[in-house]
């Protein structure tokens, strides 16, 4: 039996065939790392994003419980909102206006430092004047200081809604 020895070219050619299937292969092994990275990494963002919610919804309901004990008022329901870094809960009250700002103000104090506030989603009984006394008084008490982002005249606001 002879053996028949390839030629050099043919040697080469069957040497680099193999050498771009091998680099073929490797790039598509890398391609299937990278998309299962970055299916694992939004599979893992979906798993954190559902955590989230879910610690939030319990927050929620420990939040209105409390507020709901504290009032004695219906909270309809409790929402935690950020502006700017900084946090804070709006409570939904079914109740009046009347009846939500004078209960706000008897538990102002126990308030303090807390960022919680609330709404009322009953009749809004009392006028702008009584409104912005009442709520002057509660951010005064819970500690509350109102701020924007851009700067404003509130006397001038003031003159020219009242007039």
């Amino acid at each position: 039996m002879s053996m028949q020895v390839p030629d050099l070219a043919s040697l080469n050619e069957v040497m680099f065939k193999g050498i771009e299937e091998l680099l073929s292969g490797i790039d598509e092994l890398r391609l299937s790392k990278t998309f299962l990275k970055m299916q694992n990494s939004f599979y893992s963002a979906a798993i954190d994003i559902v955590k989230a919610i879910a610690r939030e919804s319990k927050l929620s309901n420990c939040i209105k419980a409390m507020l709901e004990s504290i009032t004695g008022l219906p909270i309809a329901s409790v929402r935690v909102n950020k502006v700017s870094n900084k946090y804070f809960v709006v409570a939904t009250v079914n109740a009046s206006a009347s009846t939500v700002l004078e209960k706000w103000l008897e538990i102002a104090d126990m308030l303090r430092g807390t960022s919680i506030l609330f709404e009322w989603a009953g009749e809004t009984d009392v006028s702008p004047v009584e409104l912005g006394t009442l709520l002057g008084k509660i951010f005064a008490k819970q500690g509350v200081f109102l701020i924007s982002e851009e700067s404003f005249n509130v006397v001038k606001l003031l003159n020219e809604e009242w007039e």
